[in-house]
């Protein structure tokens, strides 16, 4: 079984994830290997069909978490903007031109509050599971 998490790269829940089914797709294949026939055609039938259905379902998870892994593995999960991050640490020093950029990249929103004087921000990071 090819095993997609890379080591010291990915967030932990992510890795435990992907552990995870690997281990399940191991377990419907010894399933599948140890299968005795009950010597009625139409159980077995939908016993093998609705492992094979499993295992295609537990296959697809895996290679998307497997996809999430591979981008954190090659930008941290953040889309490739990493610098645009490193210059984000004060937003009023920005440029126009560079705020946009940032609210743009990370789906930035700030709502500002007049009654109470809050402001809420709200990022989102593509490919974050944390």
């Amino acid at each position: 079984m090819r095993k997609f998490v890379p080591d010291n790269v990915v967030p932990e829940r992510l890795r435990k994830e992907l552990l995870d089914l690997e281990r399940r797709l191991d377990n419907v294949l010894v399933q599948v290997e140890g299968h005795i026939p009950t010597g009625d055609e139409e159980i077995d039938r939908d016993f093998r069909a609705q492992l094979q259905a499993r295992f295609a379902d537990l296959a697809r998870t895996r290679r998307t978490k497997a996809e999430e892994a591979a981008a954190w593995a090659v930008n941290g999960g953040l889309g490739g903007d990493l610098e645009l991050l490193n210059k984000s640490s004060n937003l009023a020093a920005l440029d126009e031109e560079l705020q946009r950029k940032l609210f743009d990249a990370f789906n930035l929103e700030l709502r500002y509050s007049g009654d109470t004087d809050e402001v809420l921000i709200r990022v989102t990071l593509g490919n974050c599971p944390e």
